[in-house]
């Protein structure tokens, strides 16, 4: 995108997340979740990756500053992200609707 498009860097990356992540929220929905589509569970998903992209940040941000080597932070990043983002994936972006109990 950045040479072909002729788009600034920053610009290009963004493009790059939002088709990623729209991929990925399709791949999701319909392989290990297998939910339909929908809106406003794409912008819970949309919310979960732009928290994992923060953490990542974070995360290698608190490790730099704390004079840990970048692979020490990469590996914290490695064994930490991936989880919390799966479990805020699963039980809140894709989480079954709740049914309502019977009245009597």
């Amino acid at each position: 995108a950045v040479e072909f498009l002729q788009l600034p860097l920053l610009v290009a990356h963004t493009v790059a997340f939002g088709v990623a992540n729209i991929f990925s929220y399709l791949l999701n929905s319909l392989f290990p979740f297998c939910m339909p589509l929908s809106v406003s569970r794409y912008f819970r998903f949309l919310a979960a990756s732009l928290l994992a992209l923060t953490l990542t940040l974070g995360i290698a941000a608190a490790a730099d500053y704390s004079g840990l080597d970048y692979l020490h932070g990469f590996a914290i990043v490695v064994f930490t992200v991936p989880v919390i983002s799966f479990v805020v994936v699963k039980f809140w972006a894709f989480a079954k609707p709740r049914t309502e109990p019977r009245s009597r």
